[in-house]
């Protein structure tokens, strides 16, 4: 595990950029209690090993030595996505939650053979679809999840409806993690399939699209990520365009602050011009490209010289 505060820069300027940088008068090394900044991995791409249902219950490994073994027999039918001659691509098979040492879990797994295109996004409310009433939930924050081209039935378009697959599991999870406090289905209309997401407090995300079985995975930061996007994506390059920053050569960079650098990503990376931003947390911003519901959840970190107001600052994750 890499350690980095702001004396490993020291190591790397000469004493009167040092002056000027990560040791201005009030800083400490390290994070604001004092100890250094840890580099950590992102959470594992798999399936949820939490509950199926946020009660108890564990839930199967989604990726292992299962599913290599019959691989070569082609793609197995799970019961609830025999087609019946219906399409059941975007049918929704299990949704689940699981609680992890650094991050809660939400996973929705489909059938068919890829996850369909969703849109994920802080809201003031969730609401339900079709109707546009608020679905309550428990928690102080509120995600809306929808998928489309989703569904829960394939009933309206089967020439027997009492036969059709259909998702048979619970419309609602409310588990006891530290996150994550409520998971519903909001609406399934017009292969349109929307969820909410109730958690505690608001927090980081990180996104991730899985296949065999297809699964969109929702997972919240309990602790910040250790990854690096951008504009630095290794800690050695961040070290770098801290000292190029200090000495002048990249003055752009400061000051810098969590909000001027999700406002730079949000141009530069995703070109999106004048983003519309939502503060989450102190570390966490939503941005919108106006005119749409094209949204990121961004987590932000200071990865060399965290606390200082001459550190710069990074995008750690970015969830779409």
């Amino acid at each position: 595990m890499h350690r980095l505060a702001c004396a490993t820069v020291a190591a790397a300027l000469a004493v009167a950029t040092l002056g000027a940088g990560c040791t201005a008068a009030g800083a400490r090394h390290g994070n604001a209690t004092g100890s250094p900044v840890r580099v950590a991995s992102a959470p594992p791409a798999a399936g949820s090993t939490g509950h199926a249902s946020g009660r108890g219950a564990p839930a199967k490994p989604s990726i292992g030595a299962g599913r290599v073994r019959h691989a070569a027999q082609g793609p197995i039918i799970r019961p609830e996505c025999a087609s019946r001659g219906v399409p059941v691509d975007g049918l929704l098979r299990a949704m689940r939650t699981g609680h992890h040492a650094r991050f809660d879990r939400v996973v929705f797994e489909f059938c068919g053979s890829r996850v369909p295109p969703h849109r994920i996004a802080y809201v003031d409310e969730v609401r339900r679809d079709p109707s546009d009433r608020a679905l309550p939930l428990h928690g102080r924050a509120f995600l809306s999840v929808v998928v489309q081209g989703g569904t829960a039935n394939t009933a309206p378009i089967a020439t027997d409806p009492a036969a059709a697959p259909r998702y048979r599991g619970p419309d609602r999870l409310t588990p006891r993690h530290p996150l994550v406090a409520d998971v519903a289905i909001a609406g399934d209309f017009e292969r349109v399939l929307s969820f909410g997401i109730g958690v505690r407090r608001p927090a980081g995300l990180h996104v991730t699209v899985l296949s065999e079985p297809p699964r969109l995975v929702v997972d919240f930061w309990a602790t910040p990520p250790g990854t690096l996007v951008w504009p630095a994506r290794t800690l050695a390059e961040a070290r770098r365009l801290q000292i190029a920053a200090f000495e002048g050569h990249q003055p752009w960079w400061l000051p810098g602050t969590p909000q001027s650098m999700a406002t730079a990503y949000a141009q530069r990376v995703l070109n999106w011009p004048q983003p519309e931003l939502r503060r989450i947390t102190a570390t966490v911003y939503q941005v919108r490209r106006p005119g749409t519901d094209d949204r990121a959840v961004l987590t932000l970190t200071q990865p060399v010289c965290p606390g200082n107001p001459r550190g710069l600052w990074n995008v750690a994750d970015v969830a779409r």
